[in-house]
């Protein structure tokens, strides 16, 4: 029962994930092409979402730092492209901050398009190697299920907290507490 809430819990997350990296690659295309970009209206929604939800992958890392042995255990064409992917969401948002500011295609809505995408990518290969090739124990599996889900908890409710005005939000704060 218990393993297959973890695994349930991974396959959603692997499910977002997917529609995320789906979402992203579509406005990073979008922005590519040029003209009116709804960068402006989708972006950093999407940049959120994709922080919100890749933070509770980590979990998943078995060996820390050691993620791309880990993504190795994905089908090559996957892992390929995922690194590829990651190489180039780097370097477009390196690019963003070299070139002088004005109206050029590698302006900020590139950078902030094709960020997400490697670390997408990358949470996907992380999620595909952990339920399809069994890179983790079962007790491996179910240990670092319950460390997502309740990060992702923890996080939530800290979200809806400052939300709701229960915690308060430092843009609306002054320092000396006036």
């Amino acid at each position: 029962m218990f393993r297959r809430l973890a695994r349930g819990w991974a396959l959603l997350l692997f499910g977002v994930e997917v529609i995320l990296f789906a979402a992203s690659l579509v406005l990073n295309v979008s922005v590519l092409m040029g003209g009116k970009t709804p960068f402006t209206n989708y972006g950093f929604s999407l940049f959120r979402a994709a922080v919100f939800a890749g933070l509770s992958v980590p979990a998943f890392l078995k060996d820390g730092l050691k993620w791309v042995n880990q993504i190795k255990t994905c089908p090559r064409w996957m892992w390929i492209a995922t690194l590829s992917i990651a190489g180039y969401s780097l370097i477009a948002f390196c690019l963003q901050m070299m070139l002088p500011a004005g109206p050029s295609i590698l302006d900020q809505s590139l950078a902030w398009a094709a960020f997400p995408l490697g670390f997408e990518a990358i949470s996907c290969c992380i999620l595909y190697s952990v339920l399809w090739s069994d890179y983790l124990t079962e007790a491996e599996f179910k240990k670092r299920a319950v460390a997502s889900l309740g990060f992702m908890i923890v996080v939530s409710g800290i979200v809806i907290a400052v939300r709701t005005g229960v915690l308060p939000h430092s843009s609306n704060s002054t320092p000396g507490g006036t």
